[in-house]
């Protein structure tokens, strides 16, 4: 016996209830089922994969003892995706999370917000809530709640009296006012009212930046531990931050030149 129409579309309702709570309750359930990313080696879009290392971050990152994240990875790992889906997730599924992305210049700021951005127009349609600005380069709100995503270049003043509570600085290696930022941000991250992500691979041109001194202060005096999933993890160093080792061989399927 078939359902009648209303009683599945009163079902259909009622699982997606189901759905959207566990993906409230959990990033990693709402990323693994739901998020899509583009794979720009092969011009495909293509289903996010829960690789452990990946798993690992999202659980330091949104541990609440974490406030000052600090990440030194190799390249095409996905951690730059990572960030935008959970960004993406904290704002979705809360009604005051607001994100901050400081970038080198406007257009690697715009270009992170679009990862987030397009995660959310591959989502299934009943889990698409109404963007408030959709034609924004600059800005991810929605018409239901009052999160958002916001993206900055990085400048001296970046992030000056910023309420945000995630801030993530991508390449922070290569940001040219990157130290003058952090002291902008400082009132936000030493009040506990903002969660740092400090995200870059190695700047060789310049091996005594703002983010390789954030690191070498990370490590010193700091309590190592290898992860299952190959993660390098210092705690306890002279910063106070949490140190992420994200190392060249932890994605089987990377692709390398």
């Amino acid at each position: 016996m078939t359902l009648a129409l209303k009683d599945k579309e009163l079902l259909d309702e009622e699982v997606q209830d189901i759905e959207w709570l566990k993906c409230q309750q959990s990033c990693l359930y709402f990323l693994t089922k739901y998020a899509y990313v583009q794979n720009f080696s092969n011009s495909r879009k293509e289903k996010w994969k829960a690789y452990p290392y990946l798993a690992d971050i999202v659980n330091i990152l949104l541990d609440e003892s974490t406030k000052d994240l600090i990440v030194l990875k190799a390249r095409q790992l996905g951690l730059s995706w990572l960030l935008c889906g959970i960004s993406l997730w904290k704002t979705m599924f809360s009604d005051m999370s607001r994100v901050t992305y400081i970038s080198e210049n406007e257009a690697k700021a715009w270009d992170m917000l679009s990862k987030s951005k397009f995660i959310w127009e591959n989502l299934p349609e009943w889990m698409r809530i109404e963007q408030k600005n959709p034609d924004s380069k600059a800005l991810m709100n929605f018409k239901s709640h009052h999160s958002y995503i916001e993206t900055v270049p990085c400048t001296e003043n970046a992030g000056r009296g910023s309420n945000a509570s995630l801030i993530v600085r991508d390449e922070v290696a290569f940001q040219e006012y990157a130290a003058q930022n952090f002291i902008s941000l400082g009132p936000a991250i030493d009040a506990g009212n903002a969660k740092l992500v400090d995200i870059s691979t190695i700047n060789v041109t310049d091996t005594k930046n703002h983010f390789t001194e954030r690191v070498n202060r990370a490590m010193s005096c700091a309590v190592r531990t290898d992860m299952p999933s190959g993660l390098t993890v210092f705690r306890g160093g002279d910063s106070g931050a949490t140190l992420l080792f994200a190392g060249v061989h932890l994605r089987p399927d990377r692709e390398d030149g």
